[in-house]
């Protein structure tokens, strides 16, 4: 048995790990799950077995912008079963599910014993990250064997967890009915139009989808696009889409910024190929063919 955490929305979309004993979650690369964000600790939470309760458990471990089960703060060990939403640095949620070793949700429960069973022996610590690709394979892995939940099944027969308000729970158990639908019936994601290239001399160069209207860029973790250098303020520029055109302003930033060397004051358009830079990281608008 083992158990996996995986994220439907947000920045961390797409994201799944599988682990069997313990994970422990950070910023730091030497964590089992690397959740590479300046909100998140070095060392953020950890999740692991514990064969005197017969379960999962969450623990943090003294992160600076703390962990969330359902809703609620985590200030001490607390236990974990299908379809509870773990939530790191108060941002980004994760669903923790159970699943057995071929990677298909299990029941948490056996039938006799009331605890959850405890992972087989020799299973690997951590698995690591899972490229998804569109998400299908592993989102929906198809009819469950006997005696298993689904997915959905499991979110249909779970009651919201009695350490939440009602109104919390109620949200909250919405969020995972409709996040673990299958995606096979829910309509392919729109392209995006642009997307934000930086160069890899700096970030090692990512690429930033553009949605319509405004994208904040700049450190803070409330900008879409978060660009983590010295030389970059908490808000430091806005790219705004509209009706099939891109507009550039520079929101006052420290060390200001550029379009073809030109320091951008009012707000302009910027076109595709259009090389700019915020601070000393630069940059490439680019339309999608």
């Amino acid at each position: 048995m083992k158990a996996r955490l995986f994220c439907t929305t947000g920045f961390f979309a797409g994201s799944n790990f599988e682990f069997a004993q313990e994970a422990t979650i950070g910023k730091k690369k030497e964590n089992a799950i690397v959740l590479d964000q300046p909100v998140i600790s070095g060392r953020h939470a950890r999740i692991f077995f514990d064969a005197a309760e017969g379960c999962y458990c969450l623990e943090d471990v003294g992160s600076r912008n703390g962990t969330k089960l359902d809703g609620v703060r985590v200030t001490q060990k607390e236990k974990l079963g299908d379809l509870h939403i773990i939530t790191f640095a108060q941002k980004f949620d994760f669903i923790f599910q159970i699943v057995d070793g071929h990677g298909r949700a299990t029941k948490s429960r056996q039938k006799t014993g009331g605890k959850p069973q405890p992972p087989r022996s020799g299973n690997r610590t951590f698995v690591g990250p899972i490229d998804l690709g569109d998400g299908t394979d592993d989102l929906d892995p198809g009819p469950a064997p006997r005696n298993e939940k689904t997915m959905i099944e499991g979110a249909a027969k779970s009651k919201p967890s009695p350490r939440m308000p009602n109104s919390v729970a109620n949200d909250l158990y919405k969020t995972v009915v409709e996040s673990v639908a299958p995606r096979k019936k829910t309509p392919p994601p729109v392209p995006p139009d642009f997307i934000l290239e930086i160069k890899p001399s700096a970030q090692g160069g990512p690429a930033f989808s553009l949605k319509p209207g405004e994208n904040l860029i700049g450190r803070s973790p409330e900008c879409e696009i978060i660009i983590n250098d010295p030389s970059i303020s908490r808000r430091h520029a806005a790219l705004t889409v509209q009706s099939g055109r891109v507009f550039l302003k520079d929101l006052g930033s420290k060390n200001h910024t550029f379009v073809d060397k030109q320091a951008v004051g009012t707000e302009m358009e910027i076109l595709s190929g259009t090389c700019l830079s915020f601070g000393k990281v630069e940059a490439q608008l680019i339309r999608k063919v």
